[in-house]
């Protein structure tokens, strides 16, 4: 290639010699003071040209420096710069093929993805409470734009309709349910990552953790003792759902309320726990302990049916004669009365099992209270042979 050297004289009025290293291109016009500096600089250029190649050639002093730290950190990663640069340009025109959504258009078709793959009602009714609160962010606020610390402030500075911060189980719950659209978003190339990926949980503050220390978790004997014969004698056709609650502690809106006679396996004393109700969507059997092979014995022999209609507003009906009501009742207290008295007698294997979870730190952060062995014995000795019924 033919470069020109062109005398020229400033606008000062000095005498220069311009050269365009870069025919064609921007950023090529050098400017030297001798006709011999110009010619030196089109001599190193043709002879870099005829080395190195044109395309090469035509690289300015800080391109070629570019290139020469990319290289070398691509070769200390194990891959080339054209692999980089190949992986980047189908990454672009990946993402240029998805248009810009907002918050709440993200949040609506997120939603949508879920339903149609057959995300359960409870745990979609959950997921949308959160992301309709999160969306008020900004409904046209470009999803592309939110950040990590977008994320952290709605968490921290979030309110109670009383105006008392959010605990921190319900920030948690919250940072779970917005991770859970993150990843669809990065999935369906909304984002390039999940923002918050990482972000670690939120600690418990003093007065929580004493507040949840004094916090009830488990019946005492004499309670489940009153529900026990105030349904037997006030309800006895829901009591197979009882004592399943009680004795088995299967969950009691996602499994006790789908079980079936076919599912209580008398001759081998087993209960079946079918995937299509259980949480985690897997099949298991629980080994029916003497007192729950007693009441079921007792169900069938009255005649109850197994499911009963509209067990849970007839089993609330139960607790409030009973005065187990709001503040009388622990969150999931059948489950975890269950899981503690029966760890303290069977051992932690057994009650894993029988809970469904494959986690001891599952266990005994959620699960479990110290019971005294005697105690969980006489929890278990509740019968209908023991109880007048």
């Amino acid at each position: 290639m033919t470069i020109n050297i062109k005398e020229i004289t400033t606008s000062h009025g000095h005498q220069r010699y311009m050269v365009d290293l870069r025919p064609g291109h921007n950023g090529g016009r050098k400017y030297f003071r001798t006709e011999a500096e110009a010619h030196a600089a089109v001599s190193q250029r043709q002879s870099d040209a005829r080395r190195y190649g044109e395309m090469f050639a035509r690289l300015t002093e800080l391109e070629r420096m570019e290139l020469g730290v990319a290289h070398e950190r691509a070769k200390c990663s194990g891959f080339r710069v054209c692999d980089a640069v190949e992986h980047y340009r189908v990454w672009t025109s990946t993402m240029a093929a998805v248009p810009p959504v907002g918050l709440g258009e993200a949040v609506d078709k997120c939603l949508a993805d879920k339903r149609a793959m057959g995300l359960r009602p409870r745990s979609l009714s959950a997921l949308g409470s959160t992301l309709n609160r999160f969306r008020k962010l900004g409904e046209t606020l470009p999803l592309g734009d939110m950040e990590r610390s977008h994320v952290k402030g709605w968490l921290i500075r979030g309110t109670s309709p009383d105006g008392n911060p959010w605990s921190t189980r319900t920030r948690n719950g919250y940072l779970t349910d917005l991770n859970t659209f993150f990843n669809w978003a990065t999935d369906e190339k909304h984002l390039d990552k999940n923002p918050i990926g990482g972000m670690k949980r939120f600690r418990p503050s003093k007065s929580e953790e004493e507040a949840a220390e004094s916090k009830r978790k488990i019946l005492f004997n004499s309670e489940v003792a009153a529900t026990l014969r105030h349904t037997a004698k006030a309800d006895p056709d829901i009591m197979a759902h009882v004592a399943l609650s009680w004795f088995a502690g299967l969950r009691p809106e996602r499994e006790c309320a789908g079980m079936r006679w076919e599912d209580i396996l008398m001759d081998e004393k087993l209960v079946y726990v079918r995937r299509s109700i259980a949480k985690t969507r897997q099949d298991r059997y629980i080994p029916m302990v003497p007192a729950l092979f007693e009441w079921l014995q007792w169900c069938r022999d009255k005649g109850a049916p197994l499911p009963a209609p509209r067990f849970a507003e007839r089993w609330e009906q139960v607790r409030k004669d009973c005065g187990l009501w709001k503040h009388n009742w622990p969150s999931d207290g059948t489950r975890h009365t269950f899981a503690s008295n029966h760890l303290a007698v069977y051992g932690e294997a057994p009650t894993i099992d029988a809970l469904g979870h494959g986690s001891y730190d599952m266990l005994f952060k959620h699960y479990r209270v110290l019971v005294k062995k005697a105690n969980a014995e006489e929890f278990f000795g509740l019968t209908p042979s023991v109880l007048p019924c």
